[in-house]
């Protein structure tokens, strides 16, 4: 498997009380929450120094891909560094693919993927989504199955995501180890907005008053995050048919020289 993210850990220990016993090893160990997330490191972004231990965790990454830990240590007499390899380990190929998610009318999520092309017949998918502030995991709760196999979910509650979530797809089968799936995604990159409601229009002898309803989103978004363009439409006689499309952030008056033919 190709390695796509190496981290390197730099630790300085001050006290030559710390230092290796010759002919052994250091230690480098990981942790992770094996019961819910059970191919995924937890990772944050702290350095520690205590008992006689350095440690160093970071902010979540996607780990599909392959991640390489390397640890270089200095002292006053000597350095010295270590690796840890973490593979995502099962056949290549039976992960699943092609995984997407978006949020839609504001409660709504789907989130959607394809079978791994060298997952076995038996292979099942489970998705699990972690938020950024790690207080809340969500199992899905909705699945969306093609002959069986699970290639998608529905949520209808998205009161435990954040701005940031993690999402995980895990993989078993009978026959062989299935990869996992992970990614990182951003609520309000990933929501679809309905067209503005409750569209007026207002005309008088010199101008036309458009009014709309801003969209219900699911972020909190101001006016100076959205963009619309108006498209006017205009016949000219029987069968000519004039346009003109104008970019505008809120309500919009048109003089009737946007409206006349040129």
């Amino acid at each position: 498997m190709l390695l796509l993210v190496t981290s390197l850990l730099l630790c300085e220990l001050p006290h030559p009380a710390f230092l290796l016993i010759p002919g052994k090893s250091g230690n480098l160990k990981t942790v992770g929450d094996r019961r819910l997330f059970p191919d995924r490191l937890c990772l944050v972004a702290i350095l520690q120094l205590s008992n006689n231990e350095c440690s160093c965790t970071f902010r979540e990454i996607c780990l599909h891909g392959g991640v390489t830990f390397e640890v270089h240590v200095n002292t006053s007499q000597r350095g010295f560094q270590q690796k840890l390899l973490y593979p995502n380990s099962g056949r290549e190929g039976t992960a699943a693919q092609n995984f997407s998610c978006f949020i839609y009318n504001a409660d709504l999520m789907n989130c959607t993927w394809a079978r791994g092309p060298a997952a076995p017949r038996d292979v099942q998918y489970f998705l699990y989504i972690q938020n950024s502030k790690r207080r809340r995991e969500i199992r899905c709760p909705y699945y969306i199955q093609d002959s069986g196999t699970h290639v998608g979910c529905h949520l209808d509650n998205l009161s435990g995501l954040t701005s940031r979530n993690y999402f995980l797809v895990n993989g078993t089968s009978r026959e062989i180890g299935i990869q996992f799936f992970d990614s990182l995604l951003d609520t309000k990159k990933i929501e679809r907005f309905n067209p503005p409601s409750n569209v007026t229009v207002r005309c008088n002898t010199t101008h036309c008053l458009v009014r709309w309803k801003q969209p219900r989103t699911y972020q909190k978004l101001s006016y100076l995050d959205f963009q619309y363009q108006l498209d006017v439409h205009r016949k000219v006689g029987e069968n000519c048919l004039t346009s003109t499309s104008i970019q505008c952030r809120q309500e919009e008056i048109l003089s009737h020289n946007h409206l006349d033919p040129v």
